[in-house]
Formats: structure tokens, sequence, C-alpha cells
């Protein structure tokens, strides 16, 4: 067996799987994934679309990391950075119970939308929008409150 691997004709591919090596489009759709650990920063809002979709919108903020200031140096205060993560579907009644507070580690998917220029007279923007695939509670801000998973 291991003189097999180690034969360069050893690994035989098809031709399917040759071509896909070498193509440029991939085979499967890729999505963009992104997982935030931080604090919910206000109570989850629930409502619904145009179209009458529910949905809930809450947001993460987490800190960036601490840098220690050189000798000599002040030392400067991390900056926060805020998330608005949209949940639809059979998350929104379980995310719509996140506490304010709440340490929460969350998955999301992401999709990003180009406005023109013309939407809002300035220059081309891009959007991300942070779709919900499943959040964990780390800790309550209250002791007494039951585990949430959504």
């Amino acid at each position: 067996m291991l003189n097999a691997l180690l034969r360069p004709n050893a690994i035989k591919l098809s031709h399917t799987t040759a071509t896909r090596f070498l193509a440029t489009s991939a085979a499967h759709h890729y999505q963009a994934k992104a997982n935030f650990v931080g604090y919910v920063a206000q109570e989850p809002k629930r409502s619904s679309n145009v179209n009458g979709v529910d949905y809930c919108r809450y947001t993460v903020v987490t800190k960036d990391k601490f840098i220690k200031p050189k000798e000599g140096e002040t030392p400067v205060e991390p900056s926060s950075s805020y998330f608005t993560i949209f949940a639809y579907g059979h998350s929104v009644e379980r995310v719509s119970r996140l506490l304010k507070g709440s340490l929460v580690s969350v998955e999301a998917s992401i999709r990003s939308e180009s406005v023109a220029p013309q939407a809002h007279g300035g220059e081309w923007k891009n959007n991300l929008h942070y779709k919900h695939e499943r959040v964990m509670v780390l800790r309550r801000p209250k002791d007494g409150l039951p585990d949430l998973e959504a």
C-alpha cells in the first residue's frame, strides 16, 4: 500500500476530476461565513418585511484586541465593532429571547450588496448583510436563566 502511494502513477484521476482541478469555476457554490464572539448590544427587534416574512434583528458588539503600548506611549483603548445580524424562519422565536448583555458566539453567512452612486448620491458603496445561522449563549447577564441555543 505504501509503495502504491509513493509511485507517481498510483493516483488515478477521472477525466471529470482532472477537469475540475483545472476549471476556473467552482463545482459547488461556496458561501462566505463569519463567526463573532461578543455581547448582545441591545434587545433583539422582531418585525416583518414588505413580503410579510418575519425576521429578528440583533446587534453583537466585539472589542478589538488590546495592544500593549511601547515604553513612553499612552495606552489606547481598544475600539468596538458593531454587527447587525438578521434571523429568519424557525430561528426568529429563539433569537428574539436573547438578553442584552449576553456573551454569545454567532455563526452567520455574509452577503455583499453593491449600491450605485445614484441611490445615495455618492460613490459606489458595498454593504455586508449578516444572516443568522446559529448562536450559542456563552454567558448570561443574570443567573438563573435557561440556556438558549438557536
